[in-house]
């Protein structure tokens, strides 16, 4: 274990709202300026979360026009007629259709 030096002072305090305001100059800005720099940041605040939760609507909305997918069958398919199962086909059926006639 690492142990720190032993400092007797502690750390600086963070500034105030006031200091801030003062480093910034804002203290001495008028009632109205201030009002405006404040109107203006949450504008912007406000625009920027309207355009993130549009943005989240409109991937809803094209995730459902998403089609689902589809899952292969494990069942064999048949194979295609070939040539000579077509001419086998053909002749057994001219076969029935003379014994059809006969009768």
């Amino acid at each position: 274990r690492v142990t720190k030096p032993y400092t007797p002072f502690p750390p600086p305090q963070p500034l105030s709202k006031i200091d801030k305001e003062l480093e910034s100059g804002e203290y001495f800005a008028k009632e109205a300026e201030r009002r405006q720099k404040k109107s203006e940041k949450h504008q912007v605040k406000l625009d920027k979360n309207t355009e993130v939760s549009l943005q989240r609507k409109k991937e809803k909305r094209e995730k459902e026009f998403i089609p689902p997918i589809e899952k292969q069958s494990n069942l064999k398919q048949k194979p295609t007629t070939t040539i000579d199962d077509t001419s086998k086909l053909i002749k057994n059926v001219k076969k029935k259709l003379k014994r059809l006639q006969a009768d």
